[in-house]
């Protein structure tokens, strides 16, 4: 195998990859790369047999062949390489050298043949959707969605169809807050919710990051796989076999007092107060009282933070507890700009956020008692 690629061009693959190959997987095989070389096509694909990305680009004088790397190694050293052509080739028995300019890197490789046929990367894709909006959507649930691995029916992402109003629906929670979003996206077809794993989600996001794939982009659904395919890659996420906890009931309803808060300023208060709290399961204290919003924080370790912002409110003197973290995840989902909407229900009730200029994406956050 030999071939000639910028190395711009080149980090940026990897990169993209190597969160991917999983270094905590029972096959050690799959901390690695496999690179392939055909007719002038490279393939780099990275997997761990739950989430799969094979990722594609045309190179120079090449020559068919392939290898698997270390991805970290491989990845690191690609990175440091100045910004020029890289050569790329196999010596010595599996042994894979890169040269750029003044530098040269011998990689310790393994056969290509070890490493096993990915999942559900060969399967169709059968509809063509809105980039951008698919990838708001993400960014706009995954921050509630569990980072524990064991809750496998938290620890993901549910999307579903709602055919009457040919629209697609995501919701994400972790048993403490929620989040949903609803977009009009026609094509894509769910019959059932699937459960889309978290770790599947955040590489999604990844790939649709590059504006390039921000526009359309095919995607497919089968009883076992959610798989999406740019012009130049293909992301095969293995789906959770769980059922979703049900939801509908943590959404308040009814009578409400309607607070509205620029979103910046905002996010900047909850950085500041966030900085005395070292406790994960304390609170800051969010007082509302006219046009101010009082957060404050303490810790006997690091000392009191107290925040001032403006807003628009007409109810009575409310105190109420919130984990400042989930505030902060919530407001960065959004995009930390323009108006934010909270309505509040009293001091040990959910409390609902949203922007005015998408209805259809909300989050819930579960007030905290506080000293």
């Amino acid at each position: 195998m030999k071939f000639l690629i910028p190395q711009v061009s080149l980090s940026k693959i990897v990169n993209l990859g190597q969160s991917v190959a999983d270094k905590r997987n029972t096959m050690p095989i799959l901390y690695n790369f496999k690179l392939e070389v055909f007719d002038g096509l490279l393939k780099i694909i990275a997997s761990d047999l739950e989430v799969t990305l094979v990722q594609q680009i045309n190179v120079s004088e090449a020559q068919n062949g392939a290898i698997a790397v270390n991805a970290k190694t491989f990845t690191e050293g690609i990175n440091e390489l100045p910004e020029g052509l890289v050569s790329i080739q196999v010596i010595d028995r599996n042994r894979l050298l890169v040269e750029c300019e003044s530098t040269s890197l011998k990689f310790v490789g393994y056969s290509a043949n070890e490493y096993p046929t990915p999942p559900g990367i060969d399967l169709f894709t059968s509809s063509l959707i809105d980039g951008k909006r698919f990838e708001q959507m993400l960014r706009k649930t995954i921050f509630a969605a569990s980072v524990d691995e064991t809750r496998f029916n938290l620890n993901a992402v549910c999307m579903v169809s709602l055919k009457d109003e040919n629209s697609l629906k995501m919701v994400a929670t972790d048993g403490y807050r929620l989040a949903v979003a609803i977009q009009n996206i026609e094509d894509l077809q769910i019959l059932e919710q699937i459960l889309v794993p978290r770790k599947g989600i955040i590489e999604l996001r990844k790939l649709l990051g590059d504006e390039i794939n921000k526009k359309d982009i095919k995607i497919g659904v089968t009883k076992e796989f959610l798989i999406l395919e740019t012009p130049d890659a293909k992301l095969a996420i293995r789906l959770i076999d769980s059922e979703f906890p049900e939801y509908q009931q943590a959404i308040p309803q009814g009578q409400c007092e309607l607070v509205v808060v620029d979103a910046t300023l905002f996010s900047n208060a909850l950085r500041r107060v966030s900085l005395v709290i070292t406790d994960k399961g304390k609170g800051a204290k969010f007082h509302f009282e006219g046009n101010t919003l009082l957060l404050s924080a303490s810790s006997a370790e690091l000392g009191d933070a107290e925040d001032e912002v403006p807003i628009n409110y007409s109810g009575a003197p409310l105190t109420i507890g919130f984990n400042a973290r989930y505030l902060s995840d919530l407001v960065q989902a959004y995009g930390e700009t323009g108006p934010l909407h909270i309505e509040l229900r009293g001091p040990f009730a959910a409390t609902k956020f949203f922007s005015p200029d998408d209805q259809n994406a909300f989050g819930i956050v579960m007030p905290m008692r506080i000293d």
